[in-house]
Parts: structure tokens; sequence; C-alpha cells
């Protein structure tokens, strides 16, 4: 259920313009094409997966002291996007580490918010 939920906010954030990975969907991948399992999946034969566009990016950590002033103006603007929308950030989503950062250059241009598994829906 929390991935069901997490696809639904991703496709909500995407087509309301807030920088986010272009969604694809929800799909079973085989257990058996994978090379290590975490044990609870071993019996279910199948591993869901969340699928999105591959983001190029540098995570926050990788950031030099000024980049990492910069990002986190750039991930308030797309938290406040996501608010604008109605959606509502949890858990960490407060952090700026939480997303990836394009850059042109060394200027970062946006953040590109990547976790959504415990933000909600205003209803």
């Amino acid at each position: 259920v929390r991935l069901e939920n997490e696809n639904t906010i991703n496709y909500r954030l995407y087509f309301g313009g807030v920088a986010v990975p272009q969604p694809v969907g929800l799909f079973r991948i085989a257990a058996a094409s994978l090379p290590t399992l975490p044990a609870f999946y071993s019996n279910s034969g199948y591993v869901p997966a969340l699928v999105r566009e591959f983001v190029i990016g540098k995570e926050y950590n990788n950031l030099t002291d000024v980049q990492k002033v910069k990002a986190k103006s750039l991930h308030k603007i797309e938290i406040n996007r996501a608010n604008e929308l109605g959606i509502v950030p949890f858990g960490d989503a407060s952090y700026a580490n939480n997303c990836f950062y394009e850059q042109d250059g060394n200027f970062l241009t946006r953040a590109v918010l990547i976790d959504f598994g415990f933000w909600g829906i205003k209803r």
C-alpha cells in the first residue's frame, strides 16, 4: 500500500508541475533476477518496484557549503509547490538531502524531489 501511495503522490506532483522524476508505474520484478534480496520477499517470487525517470543530479552531501545554501532554497520551492497541490510532506521530506540537485556548471538549477513514502494528500 505504501508503494502505491508513493506512486500516486509522484504522479500528482509530476503532473502538477513539481520537480520530480517522471513516473512510469508500479511493476513486479522477478525475485530470481535480483542478486540480493531482503528475506521477506523470498517466498513471494517477486518484488514490487516503483519505476521512474532516471535523474542525473548531485546528492546534498556532495555539494559545497555554498551550494548547500542554494540547495535548501531550491528544495523549499518544490516543497511549497507540493503543499499548494494539497500534498502533505511528512517524515524526512523537510531535509534538503532527500532529493537530487541538477546543475549547470557549478550552479544548482533545480531540486528534484525523490522520496514520497510517508507523504499524504489533503482530503
